[in-house]
């Protein structure tokens, strides 16, 4: 799993908790990457997370079964396509965080880059996609 946008490495931590073998949590911020990394090690799940600091967009190659991106509906939707390249044939971009009045652009950038929308769920003013990348 790639975490995008890692912030507190909170979904990475889950995502190892819940038996993911190997997790790659990002952020831009190196304040992010500090704070993820430290609580990766609180958690005990380091040696199944790694935080590393920069854009996923350039210089890294890493492939991932799901990709989750919480962050902002204009994020999202400028990393559905350029994020597919790392998802491999037959997995999933999660994108949540989405305040709900953008639901509709989100969904349509995901299906223009070409993935099927699985799943959307709603909880007050936020949404969240399971899209699919075709294998």
């Amino acid at each position: 799993m790639i975490d995008v946008g890692t912030g507190s490495g909170i979904l990475a931590i889950g995502a190892a908790l819940l038996g993911a073998g190997k997790v790659l949590a990002v952020d831009v911020d190196p304040d992010a990457v500090r704070v993820a990394a430290n609580n990766v090690a609180h958690n005990g799940v380091a040696d199944r997370v790694a935080v590393r600091q920069g854009d996923l967009l350039s210089g890294m190659d890493d492939v991932c079964r799901i990709a989750v991106v919480n962050i902002i509906a204009d994020v999202a939707m400028s990393f559905a396509g350029p994020l597919k390249k790392h998802i491999e044939p037959g997995g999933y971009y999660i994108a949540s965080g989405i305040v709900r009045d953008r639901a509709d652009e989100v969904r349509r950038a995901l299906t223009a880059a070409g993935y099927r929308i699985c799943r959307e769920e709603y909880r007050g003013d936020w949404a969240a996609f399971l899209a699919g990348r075709e294998p």
